[in-house]
Parts: structure tokens; sequence; C-alpha cells
């Protein structure tokens, strides 16, 4: 493997590395998916997400949708709209795919 690849591959790792960040190992809000993106906490928006599927109190796919939109707030509040916004979307595309609802 060339010089250049492997500058590219440990760039690539930092970079996940960095947008992967948590701080609290413990919290898993987001359950697979790391709480922590870019250094912005996004916990809330998955603990909300969490207790809209356990509660019912909306359906699924408004709970997903919801998580969506709290993301993209958290990351406005951040000033990491556009990184934020879109991991949001690959969230959402994640709970839409393989989210279920365990009452």
């Amino acid at each position: 493997m060339s010089k250049k690849k492997k500058s590219l591959i440990v760039k690539f790792l930092d970079w996940l590395d960095k947008v992967f960040e948590r701080k609290d190992e413990k919290r898993d809000y987001c359950s697979c998916s790391p709480d922590i993106l870019f250094g912005v906490d996004i916990g809330k928006a998955c603990k909300i997400h969490d207790e809209d599927y356990i509660t019912g109190r909306v359906s699924r796919k408004e709970a997903d949708k919801r998580l969506r939109n709290n993301m993209i707030k958290i990351g406005t509040k951040a000033n990491k709209r556009k990184r934020i916004t879109a991991m949001a979307w690959i969230y959402w595309g994640a709970v839409r795919l393989f989210g279920t609802i365990e009452r």
C-alpha cells in the first residue's frame, strides 16, 4: 500500500474518532449509535425518541421524525447544523429501517 493511501486511511480514522467521540461510555440513549457526534451531545434527542417508542404517545413514524428534527435543533444550537443534519438523516433512515417498538 502506498504512503498516500495509508495517509488517507489514517486521516479517515482520525476523523471517525472525532465524529464518534463519547464523553460518557455508560450512557447510551442512541442504542448502537454514538450519543456524541462532532463533539455535540445528541443523547437528549435519542432519549426522547426512546420515550416516544416506549410510551406510544406518538406513532413510530412520528417518533422517528421527531428524532431527526430534535437532532437538527441540537446541531443548530451547537453551530454544527450541516454536519448534524447529515447524521440526523442517517439516524432517521436507520430507525425507519430497523426501529421496533416493544411494549
